[in-house]
């Protein structure tokens, strides 16, 4: 409801002081109603000091940093948290990496590969700080000296996932750590798909390098395709489950590609 809500108000701040009969009027749902009940300016100005001690940035809808792809969506983030550049959330040419969190051998080599030709044509590289190709994708975009986005589906200092923990910080210095979610948000059921959607607003489009049959990347993919984004997806082997998602993906009409010129 944020977009029709900020055409009849200026920004968050002045719907928030118009009180519960403008809420009402926006027919804004019960829980997110009693949030706003429950919430005071007070404790904004705490999340953001905590983001101003952490060196964490915050970018709203109406901020000219904030990236035009997110505007262009139905339900667009109403706020950024980013460590790093956040410069590079407008960058114009974006592209989201995914695929398995156990990759097979050619599965790493092809998408160091395709990352690493990507780069090369100035590509930012999008993903989601995942074990497997989600890493492969980051590590190879830094390695091949381009810069890398990584989007979380937690709060910034969660903790979550501490093996990748040394990422994390390797990206945050290396292009933009980024999350909708507040400083320590735990990670719900919810927040991987709704995460999801803002790797695949980022990108131009989205490359699936191997996906098993049911894979959490059909939702990335599913969200592209409702962000009108092609979908592009490394072939593999026709006995091998790692790649069972990823072949019915090109049957059902994804782009199949080989290397980064085919994408390119």
């Amino acid at each position: 409801k944020a977009k029709r809500i900020f055409n009849d108000y200026k920004d968050a701040k002045e719907f928030y002081f118009a009180g519960e009969k403008a809420w009402k009027e926006k027919k804004v749902n019960k829980t997110a109603f009693e949030k706003m009940q429950n919430n005071t300016p007070e404790k904004y100005l705490k999340t953001v000091e905590i983001c101003k001690a952490h060196n964490i940035y915050i970018l709203c809808p109406d901020d000219e940093n904030y990236p035009e792809r997110l505007l262009e969506t139905e339900n667009y983030p109403l706020a950024l948290y980013v460590r790093g550049d956040y410069k590079l959330l407008k960058n114009e040419k974006t592209i989201a990496v995914i695929g398995s969190r156990t990759p097979c051998v050619y599965g790493q080599k092809a998408a160091e590969k395709i990352v690493s030709g990507l780069v090369e044509n100035d590509y930012l590289i999008v993903s989601g700080g995942a074990l497997g190709i989600d890493s492969v994708a980051h590590i190879s975009a830094i390695n091949s000296g381009g810069k890398t986005v990584l989007v979380m589906g937690c709060g910034h200092g969660n903790g979550y996932l501490p093996e990748n923990s040394a990422l994390r910080k390797l990206v945050s210095e290396n292009g933009a750590l980024i999350t909708e979610y507040p400083p320590y948000n735990p990670v719900t059921p919810g927040s991987f798909p709704m995460r999801n959607r803002i790797i695949s607003a980022l990108g131009d489009g989205v490359v699936i390098v191997e996906a098993a049959d049911p894979s959490g990347t059909f939702n990335t993919a599913n969200h592209a395709l409702e962000q009108n984004k092609d979908v592009y997806v490394l072939p593999g082997d026709i006995e091998s489950g790692n790649f069972a998602g990823s072949n019915r993906l090109i049957t059902e009409g994804a782009i199949p590609v080989f290397s980064s010129e085919d994408i390119l």
